[in-house]
């Protein structure tokens, strides 16, 4: 069987926003979200945050990201397992890390464990 899908053309790289500097922002984790912050950017759970408070956000002219944690295991999701190590080399964790050095220099880690 063949499905063919119309999609709308993605919005090109040079019209996503950008912060330009150093701008205030927040992010929260845990709930419920304190809205009265003072920042430009609230950084929120793609998954977790309902739509009126992103809209709500973007009402007052506060910038909005979403993050997503792909692949992490959390007890809170319905479709969460804990594998459990049964041998040696069975179950792994990793993240890609990034930080910047005190003059601003970027650097990125791929941590990996061995559970």
């Amino acid at each position: 069987m063949l499905l063919a899908l119309s999609i709308p053309s993605a919005t090109g790289a040079s019209d996503w926003w950008r912060p330009e500097g150093r701008i205030s922002w927040d992010w929260q984790l845990t709930e419920p979200i304190d809205l009265d912050r003072d920042v430009a950017m609230f950084d929120l759970d793609l998954f977790d945050t309902e739509a009126g408070v992103v809209a709500e956000l973007k009402s007052r002219g506060v910038r909005t990201v979403c993050y997503l944690s792909a692949g992490s295991w959390g007890d809170w999701r319905q479709d969460a397992i804990r594998l459990r190590p049964c041998w040696r080399n069975h179950v792994w964790a990793y993240d890609f890390v990034q930080a910047r050095t005190h003059d601003g220099r970027v650097f990125r880690m791929l941590t990996v464990i061995d559970e």
